[in-house]
Order: structure tokens, then C-alpha cells, then sequence
């Protein structure tokens, strides 16, 4: 199959909104289950219809993805469509039953596709437990973190790093090095959700170059086990750029190479993306193929402009490739699609 420049390569879905936590940070303001979150069978079928565009790779988010019961079968019919599945957990579920590990091992098959996971880690223990709402929930994680490992099931540390936190990476970093997962990936908070009562977690200038440099250092001192990942959310040919990626950012996928599912079908570019006007359609009034192939579907993005830039991104040099970072960042903190709040390469032209 021939990609076109908009294919649906990587689709990050939210099976449900139903979550064991009450996260400080959380931007769904998950707990409970929407009232019209899809079945089983409408699950299956956009499973189908998923594996029909090419996607290639799939993280099932919550909520708690774990806690909607047929999460063995979505994860098996994207496997046996040859898509990579990755969970994301925040691990009380794994931690307490280990009927949820037998059934994650039952499908970690490498001849068929493969599944790994993705645990959430938010600074040390007392951190981490007051973001998370639950006494403890720092020591489940690091069990469910051997626990992975002991059985050879891979599993990347997924850290959200807010004002609350930011003090902890470095001294997190022994452990996390020491726990080796395959991957420890960082994103920074974005305005949404319960965010809006703590604008005051949102990272500071100083803050944010700290992380950049933070990160840069930790890629140069290991280059896997774990490889250190930042999300989208951060960096953009600075000069700390070469350190952070592989290769350089060259723009939000969200509508051009992603897609954001929310648990009742509604489609977006990208999960991050919580505004509801960033809902294009549901796949319960058109298919999934149709909502992508829509003409002036996604327009934030297929109809960017330079033109359109703002703040200290209108007249970079690096507008046309880079499109303002990561739009979910840039409409929560500023209000503007094309106005990134923090930018390495911005900051130092601000010098």
C-alpha cells in the first residue's frame, strides 16, 4: 500500500474514562465511564477499520484501560492485525491482580505483533502519591515495574512533569536507571482539565530549560534501557535539539500521521488535543476512513500556514517545519493554535 502524506501511522485511544484515580494533573478529568462509551463489538470493528488504514502502531489509554473488561480482546484482534499495541497503566490493576500479568504475557507473542506497557511514574513517593491521589501508589509502581521485567514483558516509565515534580528527575533517575525499562518517555502539562485549577504547576521558563537539559543529558549517558524519550511537548531546534531526537521535530502529527480516539468514538488528531472542538466526527455516524478523508478534516493542521504563526514563533525561521510545537501545549496555555508557550529555539532568540 502507498502512505499518502496524511496516513493514520500511530492512533493513541481511550477505551475508557473509567480510572482508580483521581489524578491533580489530569486533563480528562477521568473517574467515571462515559454513559456512551463503545461496546465490545464497535470496539472490534474500529479495530478493523484501523488495521484497514495501515496504522501501524496503537497505545490503549485511559481513564484506566485495564478496568474496561474487554481489553484482552481489543488488544488481540490489533495484534492479530499485526499493529503494535502499547497499554498504558497507572498499575494498581497489575499490582493486584495477577490474572491481568497472565493474560499480558498470554499475548506478548513477537511472531504475531507484540503488546508492551507503559507505566506512569510522577516523581518520588511523595510526589507521586499526592499527584496520584492514593498512599502507596509510588511502591505499586516500582512492583509492577520488577514485576515486568522479572517476566521479560516490555515496559516504558511514563513521567508528566509539572512545577509539582521537577525537583524529583534527577534524584529519580538513579532508580529509574537502575529498574532498566526499555524506554523512560517525559511530557510537560498542558492547560486542560484539572490543570486549570493549577496553573501554578505549569513549568516556568527556567523550569522547562532545565528539563531540556535534563533530558539531553540523560540520552547522552544511556542510549537504551532506558533510552529517554521526549513527547512532542518539548524541545524545538534549540540547541539541545540533536540531543533530544534522532532526527529534528518537523511538526504536530495530530491530522497528518495520528489520531486521538476518545471511548464513544469521537475522533480527534490527537489525544492531547481536549478542547471538544477538536472533535471531527464519531465513528458512529461515518466511518473511520471517511472521517480521515474528509475534505477540511483537520484543518489546523493540513491548512497550516506560516502566515498564521504568533507570539515568538511568528517570523522564526523554523515556522514552516516546526508549525508553532505541540499544538495541545500551545491551544491550552495560550488560547492559540499557533503560539507555542515554551521553545528552546524561541527562548534564545529572546536573549
Amino acid at each position: 500500500m502507498v502512505k499518502s502524506h496524511f496516513w493514520p501511522q500511530s492512533v493513541v485511544w481511550e477505551t475508557t474514562l473509567r480510572c482508580n484515580m483521581r489524578c491533580l494533573h489530569c486533563g480528562s478529568v477521568a473517574g467515571d465511564a462515559r454513559p456512551d462509551e463503545l461496546s465490545t463489538a464497535e470496539a472490534l470493528d474500529l479495530c478493523d477499520q484501523l488495521a484497514a488504514l495501515d496504522t501501524e502502531t496503537v497505545i490503549l489509554s485511559g481513564g484506566e484501560t485495564l478496568l474496561r473488561d474487554d481489553w484482552p480482546q481489543i488488544t488481540e484482534r490489533l495484534i492479530d492485525h499485526g499493529i503494535l499495541v502499547g497499554l498504558i497503566t497507572n498499575g494498581v490493576v497489575l499490582d493486584k491482580d495477577r490474572k491481568v500479568l497472565a493474560e499480558l504475557l498470554r499475548l506478548y507473542d513477537g511472531s504475531r505483533g507484540g503488546i508492551s506497557l507503559g507505566i506512569s511514574l510522577d516523581g518520588l513517593d511523595q510526589a507521586h502519591d499526592e499527584i496520584r491521589g492514593i498512599p502507596g501508589s509510588f511502591q505499586q509502581v516500582l512492583r509492577c515495574l520488577k514485576l515486568t521485567a522479572d517476566n521479560g514483558l516490555p515496559a516504558v516509565v511514563l513521567t508528566t512533569v509539572n512545577g509539582r515534580n521537577v525537583a524529583d528527575l534527577r534524584p529519580l533517575r538513579d532508580l529509574i536507571f537502575e529498574l532498566a525499562p526499555y524506554a523512560w518517555q517525559f511530557q510537560t502539562c498542558s492547560v486542560y482539565g484539572r490543570m486549570k485549577e493549577r496553573r501554578d504547576w505549569l513549568l516556568t521558563r527556567e523550569q522547562y530549560i532545565d528539563l531540556v537539559q535534563f533530558l539531553a543529558e540523560n540520552r547522552r549517558l544511556r542510549k537504551e534501557n532506558p533510552r529517554t524519550d521526549p513527547a512532542d511537548c518539548i524541545g524545538y531546534h534549540g540547541e539541545f535539539e540533536a540531543d533530544l531526537r534522532s532526527e529534528p521535530w518537523h511538526g504536530c502529527h495530530a491530522g497528518i500521521r495520528g489520531i486521538g480516539i476518545e471511548s464513544n468514538g469521537n475522533i480527534k488528531g490527537c489525544l492531547s488535543l481536549l478542547d471538544p472542538i477538536f472533535v471531527e466526527d464519531n465513528i458512529r455516524q461515518h466511518s473511520l476512513a471517511e472521517i480521515w478523508d474528509r475534505p477540511g478534516a483537520f484543518a489546523y493542521n493540513r491548512e497550516f500556514e506560516v502566515s498564521k504563526l504568533e507570539g515568538m514563533c511568528a517570523g522564526c525561521e523554523h515556522g514552516k517545519a516546526c508549525a508553532a510545537g505541540c499544538r495541545g501545549v500551545a491551544h491550552s496555555v495560550t488560547g492559540s493554535f499557533y503560539q507555542a508557550p515554551f521553545c528552546m529555539h524561541g527562548f534564545g532568540r529572546q536573549k
